[in-house]
């Protein structure tokens, strides 16, 4: 089981109660007018990583026929306890195992990057499961400038903080990831290791990815901006309210918001293409 998985598993455990709140909150989400913009109701939805299932929820409650897809059993299972209506899978992004061109349009938000080899298994599944003419609508962590500054400081607190043991280690297991200028591996702390948890993207990177398949980019855009933000200053902006999953920004960051451009410091970055042929 990946780290990712498990984290995402354990969000049960702190925000169960609030899953009716970010339901009733998707309308107010950065990218909802982008996803209605392509929804239709005749449409056969698939989102790729449902995780706790607030779109599934929200859009079967509009009448849209969507599914949902995650690798948790438990999550799965936990979703079904308080939405017994959804249509939820548990599968692979990489290996669901669906027939071919099954779905008009795949949603994957903040999904693809949690594997270790990277996202191309995930993007090219999709696509194979994805009909002609039909929609794909993702997003991936952005590597934002901010971003880098943030990490060349966590570089340097490592390698003064750690022993020159563990430190080596640190770096021997970031060398087995993708680790590049456009490519950051990032690794967060779990029992007592440090483990790899998801990759972060640069724009050029994000969309190399999709540049080898038979596909039109409609869309591409930095997302997240005020996720971006707190992420990058935390409490210093103001708070994040988790019973609707959103920033509460204080009156600094109201102003940075306001004078800093997104690209400095938006969270994902979002495609929005439509697959040509198989």
């Amino acid at each position: 089981m990946t780290v990712a998985k498990q984290i995402f598993e354990k969000q049960w455990e702190t925000s169960a109660s609030y899953l009716w709140n970010e339901v009733n909150n998707c309308t107010n989400y950065e990218i909802y007018d982008v996803i209605k913009e392509y929804l239709r109701p005749e449409f056969k939805i698939l989102e790729n990583g449902c995780g706790k299932g607030k779109w599934v929820i929200h859009f079967s409650e509009l009448g849209y026929d969507i599914e949902g897809l995650d690798w948790s059993q438990e999550t799965i299972n936990k979703l079904l306890s308080v939405y017994p209506k959804a249509k939820c899978y548990v599968k692979d992004s990489r290996n669901t195992e669906f027939e071919n061109n099954r779905y008009d349009i795949i949603l994957s938000f903040g999904t693809f990057e949690h594997v270790p080899e990277g996202p191309q298994k995930a993007i090219m599944e999709s696509l194979r499961i994805l009909k002609r003419g039909g929609i794909l609508i993702c997003t991936m962590p952005y590597y934002s400038p901010f971003l880098r500054v943030k990490v060349l400081l966590k570089e340097f607190y490592r390698k003064i903080k750690y022993d020159k043991i563990k430190y080596r280690k640190y770096r021997e297991d970031k060398m087995q990831l993708n680790n590049s200028y456009d490519i950051y591996p990032s690794m967060i702390h779990f029992d007592g290791e440090l483990e790899f948890f998801e990759y972060y993207f640069s724009s050029k990177q994000f969309k190399k990815y999709f540049s080898g398949f038979n596909v039109k980019i409609i869309k591409y855009a930095r997302v997240f901006k005020n996720d971006g933000l707190f992420f990058v200053f935390g409490s210093l902006i103001g708070k994040w309210d988790y019973s609707k999953g959103v920033l509460v920004p204080n009156y600094l960051g109201k102003i940075l918001l306001r004078i800093i451009p997104s690209k400095l410091y938006a969270l994902h970055n979002l495609m929005v293409l439509e697959k040509l042929n198989d």
